[in-house]
């Protein structure tokens, strides 16, 4: 069921995806990726609250899950929220130091912000 969640996600084919991750959430409530990749679905439909909300859940089910850490720092940038957006990369990079890509967009938050003026919320 995953695996063809992800495949009609990746094909754009998001409202059968989610409905096919409903099903497999509702079946195994405790699988941390389920609720992960349901998030990727709801970014790419750009909606970040529900993205938001389940990239959370995989990270209360598995909290080194570093791919939903980072996830969580992409949306809250998304809905300008800058200073949680550091605090979920930051907790991504304690989970997995390798992610070049999370501390280049640390580096370019901090390039963002102006000396002596703290991010917004």
């Amino acid at each position: 069921m995953l695996h063809r969640a992800m495949e009609l996600s990746a094909n754009g084919r998001t409202d059968e995806a989610l409905a096919v991750f409903d099903t497999l959430i509702e079946r195994y409530a405790a699988f941390a990726e389920a609720y992960h990749q349901r998030g990727m679905t709801h970014s790419l439909r750009e909606d970040h609250g529900s993205a938001i909300e389940d990239f959370f859940r995989a990270v209360q089910l598995n909290p080194i899950h570093f791919s939903a850490l980072a996830n969580l720092g992409h949306c809250c940038v998304e809905v300008g929220r800058f200073k949680a957006a550091r605090e979920w990369y930051l907790a991504a990079l304690r989970a997995h130091p390798r992610m070049t890509g999370v501390r280049q967009v640390l580096r370019r938050l901090r390039e963002l912000n102006r000396p002596g003026t703290p991010l917004p919320a």
